[in-house]
């Protein structure tokens, strides 16, 4: 590691949450009301984001969609304030699956993310040796989803789930599926009209090579990488850095756990800067690119309140 990497990897603390304003953390998870690592509810991750200049957060759950609450929050707590608060729904079995009315019902909201199906998804539970059912915890036992048929085509069913995206201007996530059957579900939703696209971590979450990220980015996909990830996946985000760096979005939490969210911030921060990306990399990727994957520019330009 380069010495100047260890110079700024040991910015002050102060300096580095400058860095956060105008902000989006793309991935605040959420563990029934609370944030897992935090233990802070969704009005304190508000606050804490908002006293940090954070422009956005996207609340999201593995298990319930965030959207009620998002709304909820932008429409009391936080209204009339430079914040956006976003709900998104991840469609695993315990919101119906593959359901039109949940993506719908979420992006009438405050939703903008619709995430591909994650501890439900197929992909993910072979990789966890449940290969058709679903994990401890859950309930019921449904089978596990996929998005394509035993011949690798787009399941018909998706084409309406795919034009509500299109038509409300919702983020498309990939989830935890395959990258076989991500890439045939990115060619469907843009033959729909869907525009913005995003991949997760796409090594360990997808099983993506090289070349698979390559065509991700060739349509359109943005490249996220959480502040914990490891291994190939974070190498990918120093190399997405240097040849698309329009595309890369950065993670904002850390995987210490911590009472407030300027500790989770700035511990990431301090992780990418130990990466060895600079300051307007950094920036970029967690503000100028998600900004712009939800579209808060446009609503800006054409006057549209913050929380619609």
């Amino acid at each position: 590691m380069s010495s100047g990497v260890l110079a700024r990897s040991h910015e002050p603390p102060g300096h580095l949450t400058g860095w956060l304003s105008g902000s989006v953390d793309m991935a605040c998870d959420l563990e029934g009301l609370l944030h897992p690592d935090t233990g802070l509810d969704s009005i304190e991750i508000g606050a804490q984001a908002l006293e940090l200049g954070i422009r956005a957060v996207v609340l999201q759950a593995h298990d319930y969609c965030t959207a009620p609450v998002a709304a909820y929050l932008a429409d009391a707590d936080f209204k009339d304030t430079p914040i956006a608060l976003f709900g998104s729904v991840a469609l695993n079995t315990t919101v119906g699956g593959l359901n039109v009315y949940a993506v719908e019902h979420t992006l009438m909201l405050a939703g903008k993310v619709v995430h591909m199906p994650t501890l439900s998804a197929e992909n993910f539970l072979r990789s966890q040796r449940w290969p058709s059912r679903l994990p401890v915890g859950f309930d019921g036992a449904e089978p596990a989803l996929s998005v394509v048929s035993a011949r690798g085509r787009v399941l018909p069913e998706l084409k309406e789930l795919l034009e509500v995206i299109a038509t409300r201007d919702g983020v498309l996530g990939a989830g935890f599926l395959h990258t076989s059957e991500l890439l045939a579900l990115f060619e469907a939703a843009k033959v729909c009209g869907v525009t913005r696209l995003l991949v997760s971590d796409p090594v360990r979450n997808n099983g993506a090579r090289p070349g698979d990220v390559d065509r991700m980015l060739r349509q359109g996909a943005y490249i996220m990488i959480s502040a914990s990830s490891q291994g190939r996946d974070r190498m990918l985000a120093a190399s997405l850095a240097r040849t698309h760096p329009e595309r890369l979005i950065l993670g904002l939490h850390s995987a210490e756990a911590s009472g407030s969210l300027r500790s989770h911030y700035i511990a990431a921060l301090r992780g990418w800067l130990e990466l060895g990306l600079d300051e307007g990399e950094i920036r970029r990727a967690i503000g100028d690119n998600p900004r712009r994957l939800l579209g808060l520019e446009e609503r800006i330009m054409h006057g549209t309140h913050l929380h619609a």
